[in-house]
Protein backbone atom coordinates (compact mmCIF):
# COMPACT_ATOMS: atom_id res chain seq x y z
CA UNK A 1 0.00 0.00 0.00
CA UNK A 2 2.89 2.37 0.75
CA UNK A 3 4.00 2.12 -2.88
CA UNK A 4 0.75 3.77 -4.01
CA UNK A 5 0.53 7.54 -4.31
CA UNK A 6 -1.89 9.47 -2.13
CA UNK A 7 -3.77 10.53 -5.26
CA UNK A 8 -4.28 6.91 -6.31
CA UNK A 9 -5.37 5.93 -2.79
CA UNK A 10 -8.03 8.67 -2.83
CA UNK A 11 -9.39 7.47 -6.17
CA UNK A 12 -9.30 3.85 -5.03
CA UNK A 13 -11.31 4.79 -1.95
CA UNK A 14 -13.96 6.52 -4.08
CA UNK A 15 -14.06 3.55 -6.44
CA UNK A 16 -14.43 1.01 -3.61
CA UNK A 17 -17.25 3.00 -2.04
CA UNK A 18 -19.16 2.97 -5.33
CA UNK A 19 -18.34 -0.70 -5.93
CA UNK A 20 -19.77 -1.71 -2.53
CA UNK A 21 -22.94 0.27 -3.29
CA UNK A 22 -23.49 -1.09 -6.79
CA UNK A 23 -21.89 -4.54 -6.89
CA UNK A 24 -25.22 -6.33 -6.56
CA UNK A 25 -24.73 -10.09 -6.72
CA UNK A 26 -21.10 -9.86 -7.83
CA UNK A 27 -18.74 -11.18 -5.16
CA UNK A 28 -15.34 -10.52 -6.68
CA UNK A 29 -13.69 -7.95 -8.94
CA UNK A 30 -10.36 -8.50 -10.68
CA UNK A 31 -8.39 -5.90 -12.63
CA UNK A 32 -5.86 -6.99 -15.26
CA UNK A 33 -3.93 -4.81 -17.73
CA UNK A 34 -6.62 -5.52 -20.37
CA UNK A 35 -9.87 -6.43 -18.59
CA UNK A 36 -12.06 -5.96 -15.54
CA UNK A 37 -13.52 -9.31 -14.49
CA UNK A 38 -16.65 -9.54 -12.31
CA UNK A 39 -17.39 -12.88 -10.65
CA UNK A 40 -20.82 -13.72 -9.27
CA UNK A 41 -20.45 -17.48 -9.28
CA UNK A 42 -18.21 -19.98 -11.10
CA UNK A 43 -20.74 -20.24 -13.89
CA UNK A 44 -21.36 -16.49 -14.18
CA UNK A 45 -18.40 -14.29 -15.05
CA UNK A 46 -18.55 -10.91 -16.79
CA UNK A 47 -15.46 -9.51 -18.50
CA UNK A 48 -15.17 -5.88 -19.60
CA UNK A 49 -12.31 -4.54 -21.72
CA UNK A 50 -10.31 -1.79 -20.01
CA UNK A 51 -10.43 0.30 -23.20
CA UNK A 52 -14.24 0.29 -23.04
CA UNK A 53 -14.08 1.92 -19.61
CA UNK A 54 -11.37 4.39 -20.62
CA UNK A 55 -13.41 5.57 -23.60
CA UNK A 56 -16.61 6.33 -21.67
CA UNK A 57 -15.91 10.05 -21.19
CA UNK A 58 -14.61 10.53 -24.73
CA UNK A 59 -17.63 8.84 -26.27
CA UNK A 60 -19.98 11.03 -24.23
CA UNK A 61 -18.08 14.08 -25.48
CA UNK A 62 -18.41 12.85 -29.07
CA UNK A 63 -22.14 12.27 -28.54
CA UNK A 64 -22.56 15.81 -27.20
CA UNK A 65 -20.84 17.17 -30.33
CA UNK A 66 -23.25 15.20 -32.52
CA UNK A 67 -26.21 16.43 -30.52
CA UNK A 68 -25.17 20.06 -30.86
CA UNK A 69 -24.68 19.54 -34.60
CA UNK A 70 -28.24 18.37 -35.20
CA UNK A 71 -29.58 21.30 -33.14
CA UNK A 72 -27.97 23.92 -35.39
CA UNK A 73 -30.19 25.89 -37.78
CA UNK A 74 -30.01 24.81 -41.41
CA UNK A 75 -26.98 26.30 -43.18
CA UNK A 76 -28.11 27.08 -46.72
CA UNK A 77 -24.55 27.90 -47.80
CA UNK A 78 -23.64 24.19 -47.68
CA UNK A 79 -24.17 22.56 -51.03
CA UNK A 80 -24.78 18.92 -51.81
CA UNK A 81 -22.20 16.90 -53.70
CA UNK A 82 -23.26 15.82 -57.15
CA UNK A 83 -25.32 12.66 -57.16
CA UNK A 84 -23.58 9.61 -58.55
CA UNK A 85 -24.84 8.69 -61.99
CA UNK A 86 -25.40 5.24 -63.45
CA UNK A 87 -26.94 1.94 -62.39
CA UNK A 88 -27.04 0.79 -58.77
CA UNK A 89 -24.05 -1.46 -59.39
CA UNK A 90 -22.17 1.36 -61.07
CA UNK A 91 -22.95 3.82 -58.28
CA UNK A 92 -21.86 1.37 -55.60
CA UNK A 93 -18.57 0.67 -57.32
CA UNK A 94 -17.84 4.34 -57.99
CA UNK A 95 -18.50 5.38 -54.38
CA UNK A 96 -16.34 2.57 -52.99
CA UNK A 97 -13.49 3.41 -55.36
CA UNK A 98 -13.55 6.99 -54.06
CA UNK A 99 -13.46 5.77 -50.47
CA UNK A 100 -10.60 3.39 -51.23
CA UNK A 101 -8.33 6.22 -52.38
CA UNK A 102 -5.45 7.10 -50.06
CA UNK A 103 -6.55 10.73 -49.80
CA UNK A 104 -10.16 10.00 -48.75
CA UNK A 105 -9.31 10.58 -45.09
CA UNK A 106 -8.01 14.03 -46.01
CA UNK A 107 -11.32 15.10 -47.51
CA UNK A 108 -13.32 17.58 -45.46
CA UNK A 109 -15.71 16.18 -42.86
CA UNK A 110 -18.66 17.38 -44.95
CA UNK A 111 -17.37 15.68 -48.11
CA UNK A 112 -16.80 12.40 -46.30
CA UNK A 113 -20.20 12.56 -44.60
CA UNK A 114 -21.95 13.11 -47.91
CA UNK A 115 -20.03 10.23 -49.49
CA UNK A 116 -21.15 7.97 -46.66
CA UNK A 117 -24.68 9.27 -47.18
CA UNK A 118 -24.58 8.39 -50.88
CA UNK A 119 -23.30 4.91 -49.99
CA UNK A 120 -26.09 4.50 -47.44
CA UNK A 121 -28.65 5.65 -50.00
CA UNK A 122 -27.52 3.06 -52.55
CA UNK A 123 -27.34 0.28 -49.97
CA UNK A 124 -30.82 1.17 -48.68
CA UNK A 125 -32.29 1.00 -52.18
CA UNK A 126 -30.62 -2.38 -52.66
CA UNK A 127 -31.79 -3.74 -49.29
CA UNK A 128 -28.48 -3.92 -47.38
CA UNK A 129 -27.65 -7.32 -48.84
CA UNK A 130 -24.88 -9.68 -47.85
CA UNK A 131 -23.59 -9.53 -51.42
CA UNK A 132 -23.14 -5.76 -51.21
CA UNK A 133 -21.33 -6.15 -47.89
CA UNK A 134 -18.93 -8.53 -49.61
CA UNK A 135 -18.36 -5.91 -52.32
CA UNK A 136 -17.47 -3.38 -49.60
CA UNK A 137 -14.99 -5.89 -48.15
CA UNK A 138 -13.41 -6.38 -51.57
CA UNK A 139 -12.85 -2.65 -52.06
CA UNK A 140 -11.98 -1.53 -48.53
CA UNK A 141 -10.85 -4.65 -46.69
CA UNK A 142 -12.52 -6.85 -44.12
CA UNK A 143 -11.48 -4.72 -41.12
CA UNK A 144 -12.87 -1.47 -42.52
CA UNK A 145 -16.08 -2.91 -44.01
CA UNK A 146 -17.95 -3.22 -40.71
CA UNK A 147 -17.37 0.40 -39.71
CA UNK A 148 -18.07 1.69 -43.22
CA UNK A 149 -21.41 -0.11 -43.30
CA UNK A 150 -22.36 1.27 -39.87
CA UNK A 151 -21.34 4.84 -40.75
CA UNK A 152 -23.17 4.69 -44.09
CA UNK A 153 -26.39 3.48 -42.47
CA UNK A 154 -26.30 6.01 -39.64
CA UNK A 155 -25.31 8.92 -41.88
CA UNK A 156 -28.15 8.09 -44.27
CA UNK A 157 -30.64 7.87 -41.39
CA UNK A 158 -29.48 11.18 -39.88
CA UNK A 159 -29.45 12.99 -43.24
CA UNK A 160 -32.90 11.64 -44.03
CA UNK A 161 -34.20 12.83 -40.65
CA UNK A 162 -32.42 16.16 -40.35
CA UNK A 163 -31.24 17.24 -43.78
CA UNK A 164 -27.83 17.33 -45.38
CA UNK A 165 -27.18 20.98 -44.50
CA UNK A 166 -27.65 20.53 -40.77
CA UNK A 167 -25.11 18.01 -39.50
CA UNK A 168 -21.78 19.15 -40.94
CA UNK A 169 -19.95 19.01 -37.59
CA UNK A 170 -20.27 15.25 -37.12
CA UNK A 171 -17.15 13.22 -37.83
CA UNK A 172 -17.75 9.78 -39.36
CA UNK A 173 -15.74 8.16 -36.56
CA UNK A 174 -18.23 9.52 -34.01
CA UNK A 175 -21.00 7.57 -35.71
CA UNK A 176 -18.88 4.43 -35.97
CA UNK A 177 -18.01 4.38 -32.27
CA UNK A 178 -21.36 5.51 -30.87
CA UNK A 179 -23.29 2.97 -28.82
CA UNK A 180 -26.36 1.69 -30.66
CA UNK A 181 -28.78 2.78 -27.94
CA UNK A 182 -27.28 6.30 -27.87
CA UNK A 183 -27.82 6.62 -31.62
CA UNK A 184 -31.21 4.95 -32.06
CA UNK A 185 -32.82 5.86 -28.72
CA UNK A 186 -31.46 9.40 -28.32
CA UNK A 187 -29.71 11.06 -31.28
CA UNK A 188 -31.90 9.92 -34.18
CA UNK A 189 -35.25 10.54 -32.40
CA UNK A 190 -34.04 14.03 -31.42
CA UNK A 191 -33.04 14.76 -35.02
CA UNK A 192 -36.52 13.75 -36.17
CA UNK A 193 -38.18 15.82 -33.46
CA UNK A 194 -36.20 18.96 -34.34
CA UNK A 195 -36.93 18.52 -38.04
CA UNK A 196 -40.63 18.11 -37.27
CA UNK A 197 -40.63 21.29 -35.17
CA UNK A 198 -38.90 23.25 -37.92
CA UNK A 199 -41.31 22.04 -40.57
CA UNK A 200 -44.20 23.07 -38.30
CA UNK A 201 -42.79 26.56 -37.82
CA UNK A 202 -41.40 26.01 -34.33
CA UNK A 203 -37.69 26.00 -35.11
CA UNK A 204 -35.59 26.36 -31.99
CA UNK A 205 -38.42 25.52 -29.61
CA UNK A 206 -36.78 22.80 -27.57
CA UNK A 207 -38.73 21.50 -24.58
Amino acid sequence: MESLSDNLKIHLKAFLQLWLQEKGEFQELQVTPTHIVLDEAPEKIESIEIQTILQVDRRQKDFDICRRAIQRPIDNSIQRLNQVEGSDDGQLGMILRKMAKNNFRRWSVQERLETFYLLGEVLTLRGWTKRDYQVIEQHLGERAAKDVKKIARRTYELFTARGVRSICGIRPTYLAQMNGSKFYDELLPEARRIASQESSGFAGAHP
